[in-house]
């Protein structure tokens, strides 16, 4: 037998044994993959495809190739993988697409499995696969782009979402992407849509998100309906970037500063901030970056200015300075070098430095340059502007390039030129002066001011325009105006008058106090012989340097004149015809129940006058006739304008009754005889007596006419006043001639 004392000592050694053999064996971590499949549920049409995405993801180290199969579809499905067999990366994932067709069959659902094969193992994901007849009620989802490439940490572009209904589907679709990888986030705007619409999708990405290419499924709900589009987004890593400097050397005067210009470019599609920083400055040399951080777009570049500022009691030397540009663990470096110097060195100023300049004026300051240290080298001048430039300033200088003496000065003038237009205000101009690395400047500030107003004065006459007939006066209003405090004499004188019109000024000189105004009447006589037509006459007034014109249209009217009468006598110059013509241009239309007879009357007159003119003019005998028949019309009118002038008080009244005694005057001198053989050869051969109630009518015509001047008159209707002036004529010509008539006869008969 055994000693149970040996038995007790060996269970112990082995329970020892059993518990440390964990930390004594090596720990071997289990590798493998998973399967996903997004979305999990679609719907497809018969005849139609749809799509599903995969997604292997490797744990505990696993890195090799999955293969794909498929098991589970319906009778009349084909299926195509894309790419049919993946490498997947350790620990990380990797994605495929499984495109399904069916081709014919029933509408129903129906469950399918998806394989992955690897040397280690097979995985399984599981999805359903909604059928639905051909013809159904269905829509359809788009998108404006499948392919994007980006970097991580960028944005993918706005894609317009596409959603289009088949059939009688109505209703609001959900959209969404099933498999966003970590580091990216989508969103949908909006994020549901009704049928038919669109939507804009937008993907931003973190850094973290590893580099790779990833099938995306969008996915849009409706109901029991989910269809989906696949898109491609490839992503590459985060990049790098290359820093440079220019110049790569400065000199530098100490007390003085100077810059250099940073580039950073973007490699391999880094987009990110980049922070600079300086190192190996000596001992009172600082720098500044503008801007820091630099903000780099992908394949882009992007500079910063480094000021470089040199303290006076900085040694001087030749210096190697570092720019480092970093982001996270990445960095950047580049050497510049900067050489400081101690040297003479100038200052830069102007007297004045202010100046107050009309606009249209010039002003001027003188600039200096003042050397210090045993400066004596040229300086180069050049102007600037601070802030906006005026409008119609032009800064000049005498001198573009000086050089002053050691330990002396040299100037140059600033001229500063504005026009009328200038507005008024302040303004700056920066006079810089640079010699090699030295540079200074002064501004010189000048005040643009409203100009004086300059004394002038202006010219306008009334009427503008007028028609004078020959042997008329008109007169003319020259209103001069001072402007700008104008108080001077002004000398009226006109031009471009034809013969025989000759026109006076009174004043002919007048003096406007200064904003007022002062005025002169030109009276304008059309003699006999001018030629008729339109004349521009010019009036000008001068004062001084300063002239100005106005003008006047003056028409002399074609004479309309006696025709008939002008034949009989023989010359328009004879006194009857300048009678008659007299009597009606001054008399009648200068009325306004006148002039709107004589257009009636011109009408009437004129449709046979020249005929009879002209056969008068070839018949010597008939001339003289027509002078024995013309003078008691003669006679008529200078009674009727004895009576115009008694009642000159009221010219519209004057020649409303000027009318009366003319018209009753000329029926009965030359229509009552007519009108008294008429009458007798009527009475005897057809027993026709004339008595008062056959002028009823006439009377009647008569009453109303004179009511219808006045009503003209009040209302100044101007048909209204031919009519009714061209009735009270006719029918007192008429009842004159047969009230003389029926006397007559009654006293003989």
């Amino acid at each position: 037998m055994v000693d149970s004392k040996y038995v007790r000592t060996g269970l112990l050694v082995l329970l020892i044994l059993l518990a440390s053999a964990p930390a004594l064996m090596p720990v071997v971590k289990a590798q493998g993959f998973l399967m996903s499949l997004y979305p999990s549920y679609a719907t497809v049409e018969v005849t139609q495809s749809t799509q599903y995405a995969i997604r292997v993801t490797s744990y505990g180290g696993f890195s090799d190739y999955v293969s794909f199969g498929i098991s589970g579809l319906p009778a009349g499905a084909t299926y195509t993988f894309n790419p049919s067999s993946v490498l997947v990366p350790s620990d990380g994932t990797v994605d495929s697409t499984v495109t399904i067709t069916v081709t014919t069959g029933a509408a129903g659902t129906q469950t399918f499995s998806v394989y992955g094969f690897s040397t280690i193992g097979t995985q399984t994901a599981t999805g359903t696969l909604n059928i639905i007849a051909s013809g159904a009620d269905d829509f359809s989802i788009t998108l404006s782009g499948n392919y994007y490439s980006i970097s991580a940490g960028q944005s993918v572009p706005s894609t317009t979402v596409t959603l289009t209904a088949s059939g009688a589907l109505a209703g609001t679709v959900a959209l969404s992407i099933t498999n966003p990888p970590s580091g990216l986030v989508a969103y949908f705007s909006p994020s549901t849509v009704t049928l038919s619409g669109t939507s804009s999708m937008t993907m931003t990405t973190g850094t973290t998100l590893r580099a790779g290419t990833y099938y995306l499924a969008v996915a849009g709900t409706i109901g029991a309906i989910t269809k989906v589009t696949i898109f491609t987004l490839a992503v590459t890593g985060v990049g790098t970037f290359t820093l440079s400097a220019s110049p790569s050397s400065r000199t530098v005067t100490a007390g003085q500063s100077t810059n250099y210009t940073v580039t950073i470019t973007s490699q391999a599609g880094f987009s990110l901030s980049v922070d600079l920083s300086l190192s190996g400055q000596p001992s009172g040399v600082t720098g500044t970056f503008s801007p820091d951080p630099v903000s780099v777009p992908s394949y882009t570049t992007r500079t910063s200015t480094l000021t470089i500022n040199v303290a006076s009691t900085t040694a001087a030397g030749t210096y190697t300075l570092t720019i480092t540009g970093t982001y996270g663990a990445t960095t950047q470096t580049r050497s510049v070098t900067l050489t400081v110097q101690t040297a003479g060195d100038f200052s830069i100023s102007a007297s004045p430095t202010s100046l107050s300049i009309a606009a249209g004026q010039t002003g001027t300051s003188t600039i200096t340059i003042t050397s210090t240290g045993g400066f004596n080298l040229a300086v180069s001048l050049s102007f600037s502007w601070v802030g906006s430039p005026p409008t119609g300033v032009t800064p000049s200088l005498s001198a573009y390039s000086v050089t002053p003496p050691a330990g002396s000065t040299a100037t140059s003038t600033l001229t500063i030129a504005t026009s009328a237009t200038t507005a008024p205000g302040s303004y700056v101009v920066r006079i810089t002066g640079v010699s090699g690395v030295l540079t200074h400047g002064v501004d010189v500030t000048f005040t643009v001011t409203t100009p004086p107003p300059t004394p002038d004065f202006t010219m306008s006459v009334s009427p503008s325009s007028a028609q004078i007939g020959r042997g008329r006066l008109g007169n003319f209003t020259i209103t001069i105006t001072s402007t700008g405090g104008f108080a001077s004499a002004v000398s009226l004188t006109l031009s471009g008058q034809p013969t025989d019109v000759t026109g006076a000024f009174n004043p002919v000189s007048v003096v406007p106090p200064s904003g007022g105004s002062a005025t002169s009447t030109l009276a304008l006589s059309v003699g006999a012989t001018a030629t008729p037509g339109t004349y521009t006459l010019t009036i000008t007034g001068t004062s001084g340097s300063l002239s100005h014109q106005a003008t006047i249209a003056v028409t002399v009217p074609q004479p309309s004149g006696c025709i008939v009468a002008t034949a009989t006598y023989g010359s328009e110059l004879s006194p009857e015809v300048q009678f008659l013509r007299s009597f009606r241009d001054g008399t009648v239309m200068s009325t306004f129940a006148g002039s709107e007879f004589m257009k009636a009357f011109n009408a009437w007159y004129y449709s046979f006058s020249p005929y009879v003119a002209d056969f008068i003019s070839n018949q010597p005998l008939l001339k003289e006739a027509m002078k024995i028949i013309l003078y008691p019309l003669i006679g008529i009118l200078h009674v009727s304008a004895s009576t115009y002038s008694a009642l000159s008080f009221n010219p519209e009244l004057a020649i409303v009754a000027t009318g009366l005694v003319a018209s009753g005057l000329i029926g009965i001198l030359y229509f009552a005889p007519f009108s008294l053989i008429t009458l007798l050869f009527m009475k005897r051969y057809r027993k026709f007596r004339l008595n008062m109630s056959h002028l009823k009518g006439l009377r009647a015509i008569w009453i109303a006419s004179i009511a219808l001047i006045c009503l003209a008159e009040a209302t100044a209707a101007q048909p209204v006043m031919m009519v009714a002036t061209a009735m009270l004529v006719l029918s007192t010509l008429t009842l004159a001639a047969l009230a003389t008539t029926q006397r007559v006869i009654q006293k003989f008969t």
